[in-house]
């Protein structure tokens, strides 16, 4: 049986407020079951988890956009040559700004508006060395 694109958007917008719900208790709690996952991404410059992907011959600094990125990015910037130009971008980009000022929260990269399916809405072609998607295609 094959399901629509108008299906899917509609599930994704019904999914919309416990998403956001999920992410207030996240910030309030500082993680609630994942104390570790909240303070890995409230650092100041958390360490750059694709190490595998850096290779001598990228320009820097090396220009990193995480795609579908929630609220606080698990990319991190921080590597031993220096910091990564880290874009984090999503579709619920705003409503996490006004958690972010709710909580009273300052993540290291804000994140962008922008949707997965249109990112050349939002960015130039080829205006990142690496892109990164992970827990964002299930949505």
């Amino acid at each position: 049986m094959e399901t629509n694109l108008s299906e899917y958007i509609e599930k994704w917008i019904e999914g919309i407020d416990s998403e956001i719900q999920f992410w207030s208790r996240w910030l309030k709690d500082k993680g609630g079951r994942w104390p570790e996952d909240y303070a890995y991404r409230m650092q100041v410059a958390p360490t750059f988890s694709l190490p595998q992907y850096l290779d001598s011959q990228s320009s820097w600094p090396l220009q990193v956009l995480d795609v579908g990125s929630g609220p606080i990015s698990r990319v991190g910037i921080a590597t031993e040559k220096g910091i990564i130009d880290l874009h984090a971008c999503d579709p619920l980009a705003l409503f996490y700004r006004q958690l972010f000022k709710e909580h009273n929260v300052f993540p290291y990269v804000l994140p962008e508006f922008a949707y997965a399916e249109a990112l050349t809405d939002r960015y130039a072609p080829c205006s990142f060395d690496l892109v990164h998607m992970s827990n964002a295609l299930d949505h």
